[in-house]
């Protein structure tokens, strides 16, 4: 999030299969992203989706079970943290 001192960006990471399996996901911060303190504005929320072999994609909800096949794909966005302070005080040091 924006402020005197932004948010720490979050992460992506993908997981390719290489078997079929069930994938489980059990996460926080989907739907709102992480506080800002003093002024600052909150993090970007974190998402998953399902990116299949054949190009389709499927929006995962926080807490999900799902089957993959050789191919597919996990990509998870990790929420990025909240600002300090009002970004009207300028840049941090």
């Amino acid at each position: 999030g924006s402020g005197r001192w932004p948010g720490g960006d979050g992460a992506r990471r993908r997981l390719q299969f290489l078997e079929p399996m069930t994938a489980s996901l059990l996460a926080n911060g989907h739907a709102a992203g992480p506080f800002g303190l003093a002024g600052g504005q909150p993090g970007q929320p974190g998402a998953a989706r399902v990116l299949r072999a054949d190009g389709r994609v499927e929006p995962l909800a926080a807490c999900a079970a799902v089957e993959m096949a050789p191919g597919d794909a996990l990509e998870i966005d990790t929420p990025g943290g909240g600002g300090w302070g009002a970004s009207e005080q300028g840049e941090g040091p």
